[in-house]
């Protein structure tokens, strides 16, 4: 049945390891499928009809969407590691985060107190790799921390990357002029990797961005920052439902993403990690609401 995590103001809904979504993609330590604050309702799906099973939604993280840990040094058929599932089989020569790898999923263990809980993620040894990664999210007032620790249990490097893909979707409105969303730094348009925007829909200021009408169409903005270390944050409003969320981070990033289409908008802070063998890093994502009047 999932966890709940409540107070006055806010609502946290929260599937255990084995509920729900079960694909290769997504962390499965904390799904935070919904949030809602003061009754509204702040978070989408990536999908708007496909099976929960199988899509992400709310505040799903990722480790290693362009890579995944030792998958390069393996043959086809092998297997290698998603950091926050188990173990994948290998299919072909270039990772591919949509595919549907065969799984067999790390073993995980829930534990629950007031007002928080802890999902701790044990993998196999495998290929000289192993890791132990501890997720604690905690409900505050005015709304809530994800804390990480990733400790390196094998023998050779882990290199990746880890961020929270934020599916917003605030009181379940389609994206358009009502959603805007700020960053504490410049923008760099001439600095971005990749630009999507065939509609035309998503305006590129100088700290925020804006929509002058309804995207149908996918957009996505990649490398915002242009490759410059600037703090890891945004901020989300919407004027209908006069509520606001924002994202802090205790680390700086060189990586922020921006992907989207009618149905949500997704800003996506980067966190590089590189562990030597034996060693730990901790992190965290800090989640805050408010209303605009």
């Amino acid at each position: 049945m999932g966890h709940l995590l409540q107070n006055q103001q806010l609502i946290i809904e929260v599937d255990l390891p084995d509920e729900n979504y079960q694909s290769a993609r997504f962390d499965w330590t904390g799904k935070i499928t919904q949030v809602s604050y003061r009754g509204i309702p702040v978070a989408g799906a990536e999908s708007a009809t496909g099976p929960r099973a199988q899509e992400g939604r709310g505040f799903y993280n990722e480790f290693g969407i362009e890579q995944a840990v030792g998958f390069a040094s393996i043959k086809d058929g092998e297997w290698f590691h998603k950091i926050g599932v188990g173990l994948l089989q290998k299919n072909g020569d270039v990772y591919d985060f949509a595919q549907a790898y065969k799984i067999r999923p790390a073993e995980f263990e829930v534990i629950t107190g007031e007002n928080q809980i802890q999902i701790t993620c044990r993998s196999a040894f495998c290929d000289g790799i192993a890791y132990v990664l501890k997720k604690l999210i905690q409900l505050q007032e005015d709304g809530f921390d994800v804390q990480y620790e990733l400790i390196n249990r094998g023998e050779q490097i882990i290199e990746t990357d880890e961020y929270m893909h934020n599916f917003m979707a605030i009181n379940g409105e389609g994206i358009g002029p009502d959603y805007e969303l700020d960053f504490p730094f410049e923008i760099q348009p001439d600095g971005f990797n990749k630009t999507v925007n065939d509609e035309k829909v998503v305006d590129i200021g100088k700290r925020k961005i804006t929509f002058n009408g309804h995207p149908t169409q996918d957009f996505f903005f990649s490398n915002l920052s242009g490759g410059q270390q600037v703090t890891a944050s945004w901020t989300l409003t919407h004027e209908g439902a006069k509520i606001g969320l924002s994202e802090t981070c205790d680390f700086k990033t060189a990586s922020i993403n921006l992907w989207g289409i009618g149905y949500v908008v997704s800003p996506e802070i980067f966190k590089h990690i590189k562990l030597l063998p034996q060693q730990s890093t901790q992190w965290s994502r800090s989640y805050r609401f408010f209303s605009l009047d």
